[in-house]
């Protein structure tokens, strides 16, 4: 279900090339848009314009509904409420597309169009800074998965234009602090499905709930075993045989590597441990309830 937004002027999505497959060849089937351009159009990510965000402007958002079913859809789209006009908003993002960081005297590549680090940047404590954000729109919709619901922002003061209009953004270290945070929880979330795929056993096929992948990922760092290769090999132990993989009386071979530092490195330890796991049936009674509540 789409937000229901009672205006009389145009509704702008911001689309993202790289979450929703084929997106040109789907917004342009629908039929449905006043005027649409790709973001990368003109900039030195022109090459990989494919996966670029889409500006589109739409009278109505009914026939994008099919479009933005799905929660990995709605990943991908910011909705905009603005009086601005199209190339305003278009100038505005496209402007968004690079970013200063404090540790790099060189513009990055900046997805503010991504609706989780639009919303977290909005969670924190600049007010400034979150309504320079908005630039000329003044309610912005993002997909909350976590709350099942579309989440709004807005601001109650415009910020001048002379602000909003410098570019590129400079970001801070709270803002790289959220981009990190943002980052460790897209990497659970992978984590959860795969545990979700190999080990149906410990989660049902429909579980959302990824409580179970951050212990996992937060016993793994306790470890020593920080890569993301790492943590996977860590993941596929745990699950295989429960928490007795840390039990020397049980496993000791696996238990060794797992805990005690050698000449190996912890990539090295991690790796040979999951190979040994062909050697061992697997426990097919612990469940997730085992280790959280």
């Amino acid at each position: 279900m789409l937000p229901a937004i009672e205006t009389s002027q145009p509704i702008y999505l911001l689309l993202d090339g790289a979450q929703i497959d084929a997106l040109a060849k789907q917004v342009a089937l629908l039929d449905a848009t006043d005027q649409v351009m790709p973001l990368y159009a003109g900039t030195r990510l022109q090459d990989v314009i494919e996966v670029s965000p889409l500006l589109v402007q739409v009278s109505s958002l009914t026939p994008f509904a099919e479009l933005l079913e799905s929660d990995e859809n709605k990943n991908g789209c910011l909705i905009l409420e603005s009086d601005a006009g199209f190339d305003a908003l278009f100038r505005y993002w496209q402007a968004q597309l690079f970013a200063l960081s404090p540790e790099s005297s060189e513009p990055m590549v900046f997805r503010l169009y991504d609706p989780r680090i639009f919303a977290a940047f909005q969670k924190t404590e600049h007010s400034l800074e979150k309504r320079r954000l908005f630039g000329p729109c003044h309610r912005i919709w993002c997909w909350n998965k976590k709350e099942i619901c579309w989440e709004n922002f807005q601001t109650e003061e415009t910020v001048d234009a002379a602000i909003w209009q410098q570019s590129p953004f400079v970001m801070t270290q709270a803002h790289l602090d959220v981009l990190f945070e943002l980052k460790i929880e897209h990497f659970i979330h992978q984590l959860h499905q795969h545990i979700q795929s190999y080990f149906p056993q410990l989660l049902p096929p429909d579980e959302t709930c990824e409580d179970f992948a951050r212990f996992v990922y937060q016993k793994s760092m306790a470890l020593g075993f920080e890569s993301p290769q790492s943590i996977f090999y860590f993941a596929n132990i745990w699950c295989h045989l429960g928490d007795s993989c840390l039990d020397k009386s049980i496993y000791p071979e696996i238990a060794i590597l797992l805990t005690e530092p050698s000449q190996q490195i912890p990539q090295q330890r991690i790796k040979s441990a999951a190979l040994q796991l062909a050697n061992y049936q697997p426990n097919l009674t612990h469940r997730v309830a085992d280790y959280i509540c």
